[in-house]
């Protein structure tokens, strides 16, 4: 239990899951400002309950790993490929720093699963392109030149092909129109890469080090701003409406 709760408040208070959580939150607020109910898919161990309490949030794993007992999430297990609920079950379904760890052939069908199931719109976050590439490919060099465990995330990013921009966002316009639908897509950029790689260069010499000023950059209150050429995560959010719609 103490594991868990220490996991929790580092998760919560870390530049780089903090930073996530609160530039996702910024864009998934005003989705929810009505009450709507929020699919987190690929919810992981924590989920997005926290962040953007109090609106309902029903997450879905492939494998339970929630630790949440948040009052306004439930969870579902189920794959992203196949995911359990109806057409349109839900007005806004996110997807955070999941697709990356999909094969690329993999992607299409998770994204048709993502806007299958969502009613008015999809917000998809996710490591992209080469910046992210090459951040942690030079992050596993040093973890493995300081005889230091490989984290499994980091290793199933590098299985993969790293998800680029513009292959991910002609496949969810295609997807998100299906023929009957008006699309409306928008991009914006994630946590700043100076940043985080200073914090994984900390990390591969003491994670003690590490640990601290994950924790300070996280709470610092100034951030430095991301955009295309500097950012490891992008953030796509499409609003789907029906055509003649209002």
């Amino acid at each position: 239990m103490l594991n868990k709760t220490i996991r929790k408040l580092i998760y919560r208070a870390s530049w780089d899951t903090r930073r996530r959580n609160v530039d996702i939150t910024q864009v998934l607020k005003p989705l929810l400002a009505d009450k709507a109910i929020l699919l987190d898919v690929g919810c992981g161990e924590f989920s997005l309950a926290k962040a953007v309490y109090p609106a309902r949030v029903v997450g879905v794993d492939i494998v339970n790993k929630s630790y949440e007992n948040s009052d306004n999430l439930s969870f579902v297990s189920g794959s992203v490929v196949a995911l359990p609920f109806s057409d349109k079950s839900f007005p806004v379904v996110a997807s955070v720093d999941m697709i990356e760890h999909l094969p690329a052939d993999v992607r299409i069908q998770a994204l048709r699963e993502l806007f299958r199931v969502a009613k008015k719109a999809v917000v998809i976050a996710f490591p992209y392109g080469k910046n992210a590439y090459e951040l942690d490919v030079e992050f596993m060099r040093r973890l493995k030149d300081k005889g230091k465990p490989e984290p499994e995330w980091l290793t199933e990013h590098l299985q993969n092909q790293y998800p680029e921009l513009k292959t991910i966002l002609r496949t969810v316009n295609e997807v998100a129109a299906n023929g009957k639908n008006t699309v409306k897509t928008t991009v914006s950029y994630s946590e700043n890469l100076g940043v985080t790689r200073a914090l994984r260069r900390l990390a591969t010499r003491s994670k003690f080090l590490y640990v601290f000023m994950n924790i300070l950059a996280g709470m610092s209150p100034v951030v430095l701003q991301s955009d295309e050429n500097n950012s490891y995560r992008v953030i796509i959010v499409t609003k789907i409406s029906e055509r003649g719609d209002s």
